[in-house]
């Protein structure tokens, strides 16, 4: 249930912003009964649209670009039947018709983060189904227009999504907005765009259980890495891994130590914990002098992918 909300879309203010439009609309039926002909299909889709925005729904398309235009005129927002007919007139000059499904507009796609590569109608993206929060909606999608461009491209919103699930097993769901490599040529630099753009989670690994599949020398010394206890991984979390003392009694050791106080290396070794959403190989060392200082280990992490 709750993985569902993190990514829920329906737009709460579309109930009371819709009714005003067609009372607004009423009006016009007496007044101007030509002009109100014209907006006769795309209210009566508002008025029987069930409010969630997916990305085929065309009354997503039509709300959010008129309510968002509305937010920031408030010319606009005075006159919600001529904006109407703006946002109708727009669409049909871009995309042919004004009945654009929402994912056919509203998009996410990748592009470096110094802002020296544009957004392209021609490059790869994926439909999206979140919308802008003022609409009420949960899932957060910020998508603005690009010049020379038809469609709208996500700048904001969700990023990281986690729902955590506690237990005697811990279970984690979580997605990034795009994926953990930002290496173009990596596997792993839009891995998690559509899972995201479906709105769907990944397995989290929370904490490691023990599995002779972890077992690996990912070390440079060739030294085998074991697999890792949950206690282990909390030992991580709270301070520095002395692996005499976790290895021979976890449990007691975890429980001894102080919230926010590294513990004592007393015996540099290597550890494995899984940690987000890889396999973390790590070789805790802690030169001499560096306590003394209080500085934290030197650490070094290979991931295994």
């Amino acid at each position: 249930e709750w993985a569902r909300a993190a990514l829920d879309t329906t737009v709460i203010e579309a109930e009371t912003e819709i009714l005003k439009l067609w009372d607004r609309y009423q009006e016009l039926k007496k007044s101007d009964a030509a002009r109100a002909a014209k907006l006769a299909r795309a209210v009566t889709e508002l008025r029987e649209w069930d409010h969630v925005g997916t990305v085929h729904s065309v009354p997503m398309t039509v709300f959010t670009l008129w309510y968002w235009k509305q937010s920031r005129d408030n010319k606009a927002k005075q006159d919600p039947i001529g904006t109407l007919e703006d946002v109708l007139k727009d669409l049909q000059e871009k995309f042919g018709t004004w009945e654009v499904p929402w994912g056919e507009i509203n998009r996410i796609q990748r592009a470096q983060s110094g802002g020296e590569e544009p957004f392209s109608d021609s490059k790869p993206s994926f439909p999206v189904a979140g919308g802008p929060g003022p609409e009420g909606i949960v899932f957060n999608f910020y998508a603005r227009p690009e010049k020379g461009q038809k469609r709208r491209y996500g700048v904001a919103g969700h990023s990281f999504v986690s729902v955590v699930e506690f237990g005697p097993q811990i279970q984690a769901r979580s997605i990034l907005v795009f994926g953990e490599n930002s290496d173009p040529a990596s596997p792993h630099y839009l891995d998690q765009t559509r899972l995201y753009a479906n709105q769907q989670f990944k397995a989290g690994l929370v904490y490691a259980r023990r599995d002779p599949r972890a077992r690996r020398a990912d070390v440079p010394s060739g030294r085998v890495i074991a697999p890792a206890s949950r206690h282990e991984c909390r030992a991580r979390v709270t301070g520095i891994l002395p692996a005499a003392k976790l290895r021979s009694d976890p449990l007691r050791y975890i429980r001894s130590l102080k919230p926010g106080r590294p513990a004592k290396q007393d015996h540099p070794g290597p550890v494995a914990a899984r940690h987000h959403d890889h396999a973390t190989a790590m070789h805790l060392r802690a030169p001499p002098g560096l306590r003394a200082h209080g500085r934290q280990p030197h650490r070094t992490a290979r991931r295994r992918t």
